[in-house]
């Protein structure tokens, strides 16, 4: 701990070389770690006498140090060693000198071992080359990305962000779709700058591109700080047609605008530019979309004159439930939007009072949104919708007198049970559109099970299970998927 305070201080010249004779595997590992860093000459004796320490962790640091400061000859001893790990850091350090490591004899007789130590080998050499930003072992780093040991891949794509080479490209942006190292794939990405860019931004073009890449590919285009992401970004927002895909933009598009306002401050930033009318839009748009789905919810809540079975009891909770996380999800989208816009403002806060049961918290809120949705452009007949809109979504008043207040915004919201439930099988949402279909067989009835057929034959890769509805002939479509997604 001593250590870490100190070097993080930058003031590891103060670690005392005694610390090298600590009988602490771990503390010794660090220290030499420290050693490696800070290159410091009189230290060198006292790490040679570690080349043959027990640990082999201690003596793969100590060949890293004395590599860092170029003492070939105390490295040389180490290429005896029966660790393989040992070796193939000596022989990173030695072959370092030559051309082409490929090439090198020692790296061949290296690559030539097999099982575990073969394994050892290749880890060990990879950490050795994110250790060094060396151009020449970009060949050994393809090679290796291509390993069918998962772990000895994950550690190539660690050493790709530390070289540039056109060729890791491709091979990064399939590790995208894996969770595990998708952090590291990233960095990397970035640091090969602008042709990386070009890259993910034809996979996003690209319609064989699979979705399940493709998703994480609008986060990966924010790690570039450019004012280009910026804009492919709201336009991906704004025009994808995958709800996924435009989800993950918005949440790219946030990033960048925290990003640009911590970095706003420094008199030499160059701030990125937000298309503030596209932005705002979406967010009245998405304002919108949560009081569209509060009008089907409110009467299916009421059910006036409705009474429901047991099975249709369990079938409406499930539509009920979908309503209300899809309608939380339009308000989250709703106030990420207006953080975008209002970068430097503390809208979390004001979004945690408004859902919160506190009635001075909320009015202060709402005071703050009012002022800051108006804004020195009062006479703006979007200003003052969009204004009009967050009172709709955050007073506290019954649902059905904020859908009866919304009705200039909303296209002939429903009255009745039946129509809700109507509406909602002709909605563009497939996974709603399922889960009112089979609330509405449970329900029974000549007009919804009309509307359920009607769906079967406009739909029928939903597959839902109906007498009304012929067997769909031949393989179904594949299901969007942000349907199976939301599913799942």
């Amino acid at each position: 701990a001593a250590m870490e305070l100190l070097h993080e201080k930058k003031r590891s010249g103060l670690i005392p070389g005694l610390i090298l004779y600590h009988e602490s595997e771990e503390v010794l590992v660090r220290a030499l770690g420290i050693a490696a860093e800070a290159k410091r000459a009189a230290w060198i004796p006292l790490i040679e006498r570690l080349v043959t320490h027990p640990a082999e962790a201690v003596r793969v640091g100590a060949v890293r140090a004395l590599a860092a400061q170029g003492e070939r000859e105390a490295v040389q001893i180490a290429l005896q060693d029966p660790s393989p790990a040992v070796r193939a850091r000596a022989a990173h350090a030695l072959a370092s000198q030559g051309q082409r490591p490929l090439e090198d004899p020692t790296i061949a007789e290296l690559f030539a071992l097999e099982g575990e130590a073969g394994r050892a080998v290749k880890l060990a050499l990879l950490d050795a080359i994110g250790d060094h930003e060396d151009p020449r072992w970009a060949d050994v780093v393809v090679r290796l990305s291509r390993d069918d040991d998962a772990e000895v891949v994950d550690h190539a794509v660690l050493a790709m962000g530390h070289l540039d080479d056109p060729r890791f490209i491709p091979i990064l942006i399939e590790r995208l779709a894996l969770r595990e190292g998708r952090a590291s794939a990233r960095e990397a990405l970035v640091r090969q700058g602008e042709a990386a860019f070009e890259a993910l931004d034809l996979a996003l073009r690209d319609p064989e591109t699979p979705s399940l890449l493709r998703v994480h590919l609008p986060r990966t285009l924010s790690r570039f700080p450019t004012q280009r992401a910026v804009d492919r970004l709201t336009a991906l927002l704004i025009h994808d047609p995958s709800g996924f895909v435009r989800y993950k933009a918005l949440r790219g598009l946030g990033r960048l605008a925290q990003v640009d306002a911590r970095a706003g401050a420094g008199p030499a930033a160059k701030p990125l530019k937000i298309d503030r009318a596209r932005i705002s839009a979406e967010m009245r748009k998405n304002l919108v979309e949560h009081l569209r789905l509060l009008s089907f919810a409110t009467p299916l809540e009421q059910r006036r004159g409705v009474r429901l079975d047991a099975r249709a009891e369990a079938s409406a909770s499930l539509v009920m439930g979908l309503l209300a996380d899809k309608m939380k999800h339009a308000l989250e989208r709703a106030f990420r939007l207006l953080q975008i816009v209002h970068r430097r403002e503390d809208i979390r806060r004001a979004y945690d009072a408004l859902r919160s049961g506190n009635g001075r918290l909320r009015a202060q809120a709402m005071e703050f949104l009012d002022t800051l949705v108006v804004g020195r452009n009062r006479g703006s007949a979007e200003n003052r919708d969009g204004r009009e809109l967050l009172r709709l979504v955050a007073d506290d008043l019954p649902a059905a007198e904020r859908v009866s207040r919304a009705a200039r915004f909303l296209e002939h919201p429903p009255s009745t049970y039946e129509e809700a439930l109507g509406a909602l099988l002709s909605d563009r949402d497939d996974l709603l559109a399922t889960f009112a279909a089979y609330h509405a067989l449970d329900l029974g009835g000549a007009s919804l099970n009309e509307k359920v057929a009607a769906l079967c034959l406009a739909r029928p890769y939903l597959n839902i299970a109906t007498p009304l509805a012929p067997p769909a002939r031949g393989p179904a479509p594949t299901p969007s998927p942000e349907a199976s997604l939301g599913a799942a």
